[in-house]
């Protein structure tokens, strides 16, 4: 049985012809490459044994003479290569993905029993996710340049489309908040709800990337 990886996200396909997207961000058929064909014979799997190790001595060269012409020089170049090598932006996204939940919670129990100071905490935890969501966008603008290729298939695109949404909303809630104390109402908490469900979203993207299905 023959294997295949996508090149953008790592997905790997058992089978004799690689499929025409891959099932978890998209790519078409064109971004497979063939890693193992348990039917070649044991010269063929040599041969291609051998040329893996030349291709990925030249990869590694060409990766170390990269490096040595930009190796980091920069503060920008350590970040981005920080946030790579210790996977900042799945960690970044935890933390407004855990306390999205506990604003719209706090909201509407303090709208249920008319409780001024619930309102008011989860303004304050929504005005933390406005001021922490620019540390996500760029972990997550990082990680698609380096890792995705600046892939463009629709789960991307969905993935943008919702952070930029929770970015959008969080900082107009916040701000609503702030310059108009007494904001509530129906369209306020939809707007609560409308968040929650686009951090969901992106969480649920996120997931299929890392666990590949």
């Amino acid at each position: 049985m023959k294997k295949w990886e996508c090149n953008v996200c790592g997905y790997i396909h058992d089978g004799e012809e690689p499929p025409e997207t891959c099932p978890v961000c998209g790519a078409d058929k064109s971004a497979f490459i063939l890693i193992s064909d348990d039917e070649s014979s044991s010269e063929e799997k040599a041969q291609e044994q051998q040329q893996t190790e030349t291709n990925t001595a030249s990869s590694d060269d060409s990766a170390e003479e990269n490096n040595a012409q930009t190796d980091f020089t920069t503060i920008k170049d350590k970040i981005d290569k920080a946030i790579i090598d210790h996977h900042l932006h799945p960690i970044s996204v935890h933390i407004p993905n855990g306390v999205i939940p506990v604003a719209v919670f706090l909201l509407l129990a303090g709208s249920l029993f008319n409780n001024e100071s619930l309102i008011n905490a989860a303004y304050y935890n929504i005005t933390f996710v406005f001021l922490f969501i620019p540390v996500v966008l760029y972990t997550g603008y990082v990680e698609w340049i380096y890792r995705y290729k600046k892939a463009l298939t629709g789960i991307f695109k969905a993935k943008i489309s919702s952070a930029a949404a929770v970015a959008i909303i969080s900082a107009f809630l916040s701000l609503w908040k702030s310059f108009s104390p007494e904001a509530g109402g129906a369209f306020f908490i939809l707007l609560h709800i409308v968040l929650l469900g686009a951090a969901g979203i992106a969480g649920h993207i996120g997931g299929k990337f890392i666990f590949k299905k």
